[in-house]
């Protein structure tokens, strides 16, 4: 009875969804078995990317029966009627569609439109992962960037999602420029239906194009650019570039599909090499003009095409923070906390605290705050205005809290963040990126963060090494109790020990960690094996370990696609 509450719900999708994917999955299943019984056959034009479709919307379909309708006497039964009847309607019109071009004959697929169903079933997944948290209703949900989720508590709460109409109606009385592009607007931001927005939409739409008062100026400039890849995916942005691989410095961008909210660039390299990275720290705009004018990537020619790409007059926009000082503690507020150095000018949203871009960089691969290990969802380029504050101002401040108060790095015998780098830590960060394979001044970063919570200094080092230099891991592994440990796990560690010749605790450590993100422990075993007892080789044999260009991360994997499978395949 409660499964089937729980699923009633939407179990009218489900079934829909189903049969579109069996019908989808046949087109791939009878050119495999025309070829393995050696008839006349054709391969399924744009194979590939019909998968990437077939790969999103089963997962879309895994998610219907674990969503939990709230009772008729909450508060929030109203409001998922609504997004339920919006979001089904809409599902159904798509599905349709896609059956209809299935219909049509392989002859007739077409790349660009599987991209934009991989896309909508992509965003239908994850806008079902927003508003469902653990599968539950809810109407609470974060924002990347404050002001978008206050303008939308403001205008459209309590509901989660509106006709597109009614957004839009509501959404030029705050940005008056957007006009004539109105539906071009919706076009762009309508990540999982063109019928209506949802908080989803509007959250991934500000992270993507910048912050509050230039995301309209910023989104009209990224849209119109010649490298743009409307529903690009991993797949189709390699094969854009296939075609221009004897141009170095050709590129293309598009909207990730494995990291919400952020940007993937792809380029070819001097050698002739397709990349494609992520871009963290820094808004689009200005990945794209600095990598032009610093040669980073040599992004010159987008999509193999010379042409006018200049985005100069939306780069280095940045949001004036004021603040109040009191005397003594201007220099606390505009320097950085981790380096001591730099002047903070970004700041981690949506908590708040502020950074230097050099630190950002380092720290960003956690995803946390360096301060209060929340999320980092976005950042914005931001510069501080100080003026001093008065009695009134101060009490104003005392009264909200001072969400820009931060713990002082400091201590006789602890590691400091200014100029004096203590010794041990330096010795430390230096075998831990040893060990790891990782940046030391990245890697400093993270045992500065640790030791600060009280965990001894070799205890953190070791930890990070365990973890691979991922700090998250580590701080999980510092706060595991020790006292019951699991006996097949310990069987594992003695008989990987063994054919290793490595300590056996480290290996129970390594073999703990890989099998928490989800392999197998007898796989995972035998992997290290293969690997002489080395996590870090491990790794390399399901993602293949590739430069780390700054605050570019290298996609490995994305879409369900490895580079490395792709380049097999090309």
């Amino acid at each position: 009875h409660n499964m089937e509450l729980q699923n009633s719900s939407f179990m009218h999708v489900h079934d829909i969804t189903e049969g579109t994917l069996k019908m989808a999955e046949a087109q791939i299943t009878s050119s495999g078995l025309k070829s393995r019984l050696h008839r006349q056959h054709e391969p399924v034009k744009c194979e590939k990317h019909l998968k990437d479709t077939i790969e999103q919307l089963k997962q879309l379909t895994e998610l219907f029966p674990k969503i939990q309708a709230p009772s008729e006497k909450s508060g929030l039964y109203t409001q998922f009627i609504e997004y339920r009847d919006k979001f089904s309607t809409s599902l159904t019109k798509l599905l349709n569609q896609f059956e209809s071009h299935l219909s049509t004959g392989s002859k007739n697929f077409d790349m660009e439109i599987f991209s934009k169903y991989t896309s909508f079933f992509y965003h239908m997944a994850e806008e079902i992962k927003f508003l469902f948290p653990s599968g539950k209703f809810a109407t609470n949900q974060v924002f990347g960037r404050k002001d978008a989720q206050n303008w939308w508590e403001r205008n459209l709460n309590p509901r989660v999602a509106v006709a597109s109409a009614e957004f839009l109606a509501r959404f030029r009385n705050e940005f008056p420029d957007v006009n004539e592009d109105g539906d071009a607007l919706i076009d762009t931001m309508g990540f999982s239906s063109l019928d209506y927005i949802s908080k989803y939409d509007l959250d991934i739409f500000t992270r993507l194009f910048g912050a509050w008062p230039f995301v309209t100026r910023i989104w009209r400039r990224l849209v119109n650019h010649p490298g743009y890849q409307k529903y690009g995916t991993f797949n189709t942005t390699f094969d854009v570039l296939n075609r221009c691989r004897t141009t170095p410095g050709s590129y293309t961008f598009r909207i990730s599909m494995s990291r919400n909210g952020y940007w993937s660039i792809g380029y070819v390299s001097a050698e002739g090499k397709i990349t494609q990275v992520l871009c963290f720290t820094s808004p689009m705009t200005d990945y794209l003009c600095s990598g032009k004018e610093q040669g980073w990537y040599v992004f010159k020619y987008p999509k193999g095409q010379a042409c006018s790409d200049d985005l100069s007059d939306v780069s280095n926009m940045r949001t004036k923070v004021e603040l109040y000082s009191h005397p003594g503690d201007a220099e606390d507020l505009l320097k950085c906390k981790i380096c001591g150095t730099n002047p903070n000018d970004a700041q981690l949203e949506p908590c708040g605290h502020f950074i230097c871009v050099h630190c950002c960089r380092k720290i960003q691969s956690s995803a946390s705050c360096y301060q209060c290990n929340s999320k980092i969802l976005c950042t914005t380029p931001i510069e501080i205005k100080l003026e001093m504050a008065n009695a009134e101002s101060s009490q104003q401040r005392d009264d909200k809290g001072d969400q820009f108060h931060f713990k002082n790095f400091g201590g006789a015998n602890k590691p400091t963040a200014g100029g004096h780098r203590n010794q041990n830590l330096l010795q430390a960060a230096e075998r831990v990126a040893a060990a790891c394979g990782r940046d030391q001044d990245a890697i400093e970063v993270d045992l500065r963060i640790l030791y600060e919570e009280g965990f001894g200094l070799d205890q953190v080092a070791d930890a990070l090494i365990a973890a691979s230099g991922d700090r998250g891991k580590a701080k999980e592994l510092l706060q595991k109790p020790t006292g019951h440990r699991n006996q097949n796990l310990l069987q594992a560690a003695e008989r990987v020990a063994a054919a290793c010749g490595r300590d056996q605790d480290a290996i129970e450590v390594d073999l703990r960690i890989l099998y928490e993100e989800g392999f197998g422990l007898d796989q995972v075993a035998d992997a290290l094996i293969a690997a002489s007892g080395d996590p870090l080789r491990f790794r390399r044999t399901i993602s293949p370990v590739v430069p780390n260009f700054c605050y570019l991360m290298e996609i490995t994997k994305d879409d369900a696609t490895s580079i490395q499978s792709l380049e097999n395949q090309h």
